[in-house]
């Protein structure tokens, strides 16, 4: 494993041209609920976009859009605007660090697809950071005379390697149960994760910095020490023997 890498950083200015109402259930989690949902129908300037901007950096991240050609077809498309970003269809259960789940940073069609649940992901050095959206077409031109694409909402998890499901708002405690304790909680300095089986105890800011790694259990536990670190909200992240993950937010005082 690399001693230094690199790490991701969230801005938390939101651009007014977005028309979005942020809510941030839990620390950690950027999640978005569009009020009124952003369209783009086929009546739209074909220079239009609907822009997804994740990690909130400023540049979006994915673009939705729609062609119409001279042959009569019509189609909207999705589209990730940067290299190290993916998307895949995903269900409600699956979680999104699933190894079966097939990612693609090609264009697709979005006609062509039977769901409105995408997972995507970015890759940051050797880590992945999560989120999903809801974004879907209408295609009514026989009944209602619709034809659009509607994004309804978006997540993304700055925790790193994060294991995310499709539609979860809530960073801690409700995606893996897993036999450890952290405590004492708030602390003003050392925590003891306590418990069997796991291999790596990791820990993270609020903005998905890797802080302290620490990989040789001691008996049925270890300590990670945040005396030196400023108060706030950290995470502690556990990985077991079979490599399963758990995420459990901790207070420094």
């Amino acid at each position: 494993m690399k001693n230094t890498k690199k790490t991701l950083w969230i801005l938390l200015l939101l651009s007014a041209a977005c028309r979005m109402e942020a809510q941030t259930p839990d620390e950690g989690f950027l999640y978005t609920d569009f009020e009124p949902d952003l369209e783009i129908d086929e009546g739209t300037n074909y220079t239009d976009t609907i822009e997804m901007d994740f990690d909130r950096d400023g540049s979006p991240d994915f673009i939705a859009y729609y062609r119409s050609y001279s042959f009569g077809a019509r189609y909207f498309y999705l589209e990730p605007t940067k290299s190290d970003w993916e998307r895949s269809l995903v269900d409600d259960t699956d979680s999104l660090t699933d190894p079966h789940i097939r990612w693609s940073s090609l264009t697709c069609i979005l006609n062509s697809q039977g769901s409105d649940h995408w997972g995507i992901r970015c890759r940051v050095g050797d880590d992945f950071y999560y989120g999903w959206m809801r974004l879907y077409c209408i295609n009514e031109l026989g009944s209602t005379g619709r034809y659009c694409i509607v994004l309804d909402k978006m997540l993304f998890c700055t925790i790193p390697n994060y294991p995310l499901v499709w539609g979860q708002t809530t960073a801690i405690g409700d995606h893996i149960d897993m036999p450890f304790s952290i405590c004492p909680n708030p602390t003003d300095g050392v925590v003891r994760v306590k418990g069997k089986g796991f291999a790596t105890v990791e820990l993270f800011s609020m903005a998905g910095q890797r802080m302290a790694v620490k990989t040789k259990p001691v008996e049925d536990g270890l300590s990670i020490d945040l005396g030196g670190l400023p108060a706030g909200v950290y995470f502690v992240g556990v990985t077991d023997t079979e490599g399963r993950k758990s995420v459990h937010k901790v207070v420094r005082e």
